[in-house]
């Protein structure tokens, strides 16, 4: 269901620059550059894990896609400037943010602030109710440049579970940029966010080595 969210997004806007924040394994990237490679467009993934990142280099050079997609490696506030300056301002049509959510929304801010994004941009975040996302569902939902449209479906490989993907449209403006305003029950929220996902990653990882 979410794979088919970001394809229909991709589809309708048809962007020439796509930043992904968090490349895993380079399952979302790789399925992207599918899509934009037909015009002509790239994918920028970025990865703090040097392992992540070679495996995910393999899948790409295996499935022929080396030259529209690139990992970058290290934290997203240095790979973020190899961006700008690689492509200068105004280059990305659409970011696809699948990093820990409750850095969302100063990745989000940051960019802004660099004034990376194309006018209208797309904002695509997977996982904002599981394992959360509070600041930055607060900041798309409560200021005014923004435009958001709210998905809820299922988790990929466990249908029981509910999770939303937030759809945003970002244009520029007085708030573009700025701070959302502060609320202190979000801070709350992030904190036991980060509790179930350091959870969530530890049952994940007992699963794959036993006890």
């Amino acid at each position: 269901e979410k794979a088919c969210v970001i394809d229909n997004v991709i589809c309708s806007f048809k962007p020439k620059l796509i930043l992904e924040f968090g490349t895993y394994v380079g399952y979302t990237s790789t399925r992207m550059a599918l899509q934009v490679a037909a015009w002509g467009g790239r994918v920028v993934t970025m990865e703090m894990d040097p392992v992540n990142a070679t495996i995910a280099r393999n899948h790409i050079e295996l499935a022929g896609l080396s030259h529209v997609v690139t990992v970058q490696l290290g934290h997203s506030d240095d790979a973020v400037n190899v961006v700008l300056d690689t492509y200068g301002e105004k280059s990305v049509d659409m970011v696809f943010m699948d990093q820990r959510g409750t850095a969302f929304h100063e990745d989000l801010q940051r960019i802004e602030n660099l004034r990376l994004l194309t006018n209208p941009a797309v904002v695509i975040a997977d996982n904002v109710l599981k394992p959360g996302a509070p600041h930055h569902v607060w900041r798309i939902c409560s200021m005014p440049h923004y435009r958001t449209d709210i998905v809820d479906l299922r988790e990929f490989g466990s249908a029981p579970v509910e999770d939303w993907i937030t759809v945003s449209w970002v244009h520029y403006g007085p708030t573009h940029g700025q701070p959302a305003e502060h609320r202190r029950e979000l801070t709350d929220l992030a904190r036991e966010s980060d509790r179930f996902r350091v959870r969530a990653m530890a049952t994940s990882m007992k699963d794959l080595v036993g006890d």
